[in-house]
């Protein structure tokens, strides 16, 4: 530095280093083709940006009112009580000072060694009960503001990227099904040249029985002459 110009500080170096890879982390969410892959390229850059120990993509069944793993990394314990709030949240929330005192039992168990939770939904339009969820134990490590704006990014490429990988499954399967439906029709334009240059007997004897029996087919060839 000359002059006056100060070097950054060294958070500020550490929050550029964080948007840089979560930047470059996203690219990879949103190149995903498959839409499986989108929710667990989302927990692994979750856990990365914000320096979790976990992080999971959980799915809330609104018929059973349960909850199942999408995708997780690093393991699969988080806080249905959190990722609730996060549904009824227009942003990410963070669960801290009060954890785990207002867990249940199993939430308890399945977050053993947790210090801080957060959660954010991820918007998919047809499917509105998916959550990016990550938990940390480090002491002193409680998730913040910083995090958050992390987490909401992350959650809103996936959202997108989701949506994206889904309409190219379902070109891919519209393309595959015009390539079968292609080949059929070349088959039956095939099977009709041929058709025309055999005798009629031989044709619907064909027909009902759907293979070419030589018996038949001399049958119908003497039946002509």
């Amino acid at each position: 530095p000359t002059g006056s110009e100060r070097p950054p500080p060294a958070d500020t170096i550490a929050l550029q280093a964080r948007f840089r890879l979560v930047l470059e982390a996203t690219r990879g969410i949103a190149a995903a083709r498959d839409p499986d892959q989108v929710f667990l390229r989302c927990a692994r850059t979750a856990r990365e940006a914000v320096g979790a120990q976990r992080a999971v993509v959980v799915r809330r069944d609104p018929v059973r009112e349960t909850w199942s793993v999408v995708a997780s990394d690093g393991g699969d314990g988080y806080s249905s009580s959190l990722a609730k709030r996060a549904l009824r949240s227009p942003g990410a929330v963070l669960s801290g000072a009060d954890l785990p005192a207002n867990l249940d039992p199993s939430e308890s168990i399945l977050l053993t060694g947790v210090r801080s939770c957060a959660a954010v939904a991820i918007a998919v339009p047809d499917d509105p009960g998916i959550v990016l969820h990550v938990a940390s134990g480090d002491v002193g490590g409680a998730f913040g503001r910083r995090d958050e704006n992390m987490l909401e990014m992350i959650a809103s490429v996936a959202g997108t990227a989701f949506e994206n990988a889904r309409a190219h499954r379902k070109l891919q399967d519209e393309i595959e099904h015009l390539r079968e439906t292609h080949e059929q029709l070349g088959a039956a334009r095939e099977e009709l040249r041929r058709d025309r240059g055999r005798p009629a007997p031989l044709r619907a004897a064909e027909r009902a029985f759907g293979l070419l029996n030589p018996a038949i087919e001399g049958a119908a060839l003497r039946a002509q002459a």
